[in-house]
């Protein structure tokens, strides 16, 4: 019988782990764990990354209706003039508490800026209110542009508008101060539409609903936004969405750049001016 309760102690005691065991296995958790973990975030990121693309390729659908039901007009920029309270040589006549741009009401006397999506002019087209921002860009604040991260071609597609009022006195070769007629799209499948945007700043990259070309560089900041592992993605006026690659001026110092701001060009050298991706010119 001792040698019985011998037995089974030592039986016990051949099944413990050891001290040296159990950093083994906690070292290996710790391995895989530092190798999943990357994998799993990037995994997720592609899973907003396309829910993004989603977005975009139903924002591009309802801009095409629009423009069937509008006599082949594009989404205007906006119905009011788009210059925010206290824009130096802005306007004072308007209501800037309710201007109506593509993304919706806007209410540009607070800051951070206010949007109702439910007023946009695609709206009755989406039933949805999905163009109002990217999953990816949770994290990246409003400002007195409002609530929106995604960028509407406005030189070349929306039309500028009053927007010279306030920040230039003219826009490049080809510009329309009106919505663009879809006829006067020559390349619909070469031309962005709608796309990843911000405005990069000290504190940040903060949202904005526009979209402008390396020609507009000397006076305005990149305003692309390559939020999604390096790339962004856009729709083009033709509906079809991907995710393209950006590049950068050094126009505004390395801000931009830093916070992956940057320019559409097809020629990957925005300095020289080409808007080949805003535009047919």
């Amino acid at each position: 019988m001792v040698s019985r309760k011998k037995s089974d102690f030592t039986d016990r005691k051949s099944r413990a782990f050891t001290l040296i065991e159990l950093l083994v296995v906690i070292a290996i958790i710790a391995i895989l764990a530092a190798i999943l973990f990357p994998v799993f975030a990037r995994a997720r990121e592609n899973a907003r990354k396309a829910s993004c693309l989603s977005n975009l390729k139903q924002m591009g659908l309802a801009w095409i209706m629009y423009t069937q039901d509008y006599d082949e007009k594009a989404v205007p920029s906006g119905t009011l003039d788009m210059a925010p309270s206290g824009c130096p040589g802005g306007p004072t006549s308007v209501n800037l508490s309710n201007a109506i741009l593509w993304e919706g009401q806007h209410n540009f006397s607070v800051t951070p800026g206010t949007s109702d999506p439910l007023k946009s002019p695609m709206y009755p087209y989406m039933k949805n209110t999905q163009f109002t921002g990217c999953p990816s860009a949770n994290d990246v604040a409003p400002d007195v542009w409002g609530t929106t991260n995604y960028g509407y071609n406005i030189a070349y597609v929306g039309g500028y508008g009053g927007f010279t009022e306030c920040y230039v006195s003219t826009f490049p070769p080809g510009a329309t101060a009106t919505p663009a007629s879809l006829a006067s799209i020559s390349r619909p499948s070469e031309t962005v539409l709608f796309g990843d945007s911000g405005l990069p700043g000290a504190n940040g990259v903060t949202r904005y609903p526009w979209l402008f070309p390396p020609s507009f560089a000397p006076t305005w900041a990149e305003d692309a936004h390559a939020i999604h592992n390096g790339m962004a993605n856009m729709v083009f006026v033709d509906g079809h969405a991907k995710a393209v690659k950006l590049y950068y001026s050094a126009n505004h110092g390395s801000t931009s750049e830093s916070q992956d701001i940057g320019y559409l060009s097809s020629t990957g050298n925005p300095g020289d001016g080409t808007d080949s991706m805003y535009t047919n010119q």
